[in-house]
């Protein structure tokens, strides 16, 4: 419903949030979580500055691919499959 000067009417073409869910349900969830732990890893690892850590993982598909080593702290940022609760 669009207003206007005290004047009211409908619209046939769609708005942006109709849009927006069609879209969204075109994605698949897998996708999106895949996307979202790639470029949070190109961000991550595009960062100069990794603060007081040694390396920063992020997204790791298991624990084997996170390496014991003896010296430094590693950060590892979990991917999207493993929020906290």
């Amino acid at each position: 419903m669009h207003a206007d000067l005290g004047r009211y009417w409908y619209s046939m073409s769609a708005s942006l949030n109709r849009i927006a869910a069609d879209k969204a349900a075109q994605i698949e969830a897998a996708l999106v979580d895949v996307t979202i732990d790639a470029e949070l890893g190109k961000y991550v690892n595009g960062l100069a500055d990794r603060g007081h850590f040694d390396a920063v993982q992020v997204a790791p598909a298991s624990s084997a691919e996170v390496p014991d080593e003896a010296g430094g702290v590693r950060a590892v940022v979990l991917g999207v499959k493993y929020p906290h609760n």
